[in-house]
């Protein structure tokens, strides 16, 4: 990293934390090797992680039925060390308003919260997810249900 670099942003969700062609682990890593501060973009995968398979979403409401597909995903980036900001991309009042209710007095993910959501082996979400490599090729993340039509 350049030295005069005040912050790093970079793509980082748990389905990308360990896909080879993202790197997201990775990047955080020299960036908490180096003291630059991150601001994460794409937490939820651009409507990804709130449109799961069947049994992953099962996986997630389970372990919390009160908590949204997108607040496990935004909680698993914004519970790192070193971060700036997570910014998250909303279209109406209502993933806004979601997400303030679960940031406002943020918690952070536990150590179960966070291995349930690894998209490494032996994760719960491995065996559910599709896999690192595929997850970009995910035909929903550009359809109109994956983005709600603005009022």
């Amino acid at each position: 990293l350049h030295p005069e670099m005040e912050f790093v942003q970079i793509q980082l969700n748990y389905i990308d934390w360990e896909n080879e062609g993202i790197q997201a682990k990775k990047c955080y890593e020299v960036c908490q090797k180096h003291g630059k501060p991150v601001i994460v973009m794409e937490p939820v995968k651009g409507g990804t992680l709130v449109n799961l398979p069947e049994a992953a979403e099962e996986l997630l409401k389970n372990a919390d039925p009160h908590a949204s597909l997108a607040s496990w995903a935004i909680r698993y980036a914004a519970s790192l060390d070193g971060l700036g900001t997570v910014l998250s991309g909303m279209s109406t009042e209502e993933p806004l308003n979601n997400t303030v209710s679960y940031m406002e007095n943020f918690q952070p993910l536990n150590e179960a919260e966070r291995a349930r959501q690894q998209s490494e082996s032996p994760s719960p979400m491995s065996k559910v997810l599709p896999s690192p490599e595929t997850a970009s090729a995910t035909p929903h993340l550009h359809t109109p249900e994956a983005q709600p039509s603005r009022p």
